[in-house]
């Protein structure tokens, strides 16, 4: 005979216990969306350091930033094509320069290679707007 007992129905319950707390949890999300407002940025509460921070990233990603970066590597890559020996101090000194320009030169390059974000061009068709004028002139 099948009875159920309280042992069973408890080891039911740990089998299916993650996958009963993942639906709690995406109730939850899906019941509390306003909750998020935290995520977003309204403005308020900036925290102190934000400012800084920005005028620190515009400052290495603007044009005088990738120009010296664009010199730096240049000059890194010809003391390493024809700096013949150097000393494992100096040859790390180069690579140094090497890596920071090409991290501060990043930003530059992507935009260069990539642009600047979505580029949405407008087609008008000239026999059509021409056909659009006539029909409000004789309305």
């Amino acid at each position: 005979m099948n009875t159920l007992n309280s042992s069973s129905i408890m080891q039911v319950l740990r089998s299916y216990m993650p996958f009963l707390m993942m639906m709690v949890v995406v109730a939850a999300m899906i019941m509390l969306p306003d909750m998020a407002h935290a995520a977003t940025d309204q403005g308020e509460g900036a925290l102190p350091f934000e400012e800084p921070m920005q005028k620190l990233n515009k400052s290495l990603s603007g044009p005088i930033a990738f120009g010296l970066s664009l010199i730096g590597i240049i000059a890194a890559g010809a003391v390493l094509i024809f700096g013949g020996e150097m000393s494992g101090f100096l040859r790390t000194l180069v690579f140094l320069v090497l890596v920071i320009a090409i991290i501060v030169n990043a930003k530059g390059i992507i935009t260069m290679i990539a642009g600047e974000g979505a580029q949405i061009a407008m087609y008008i068709d000239a026999n059509t707007t021409g056909l659009v004028s006539r029909i409000r002139d004789l309305g």
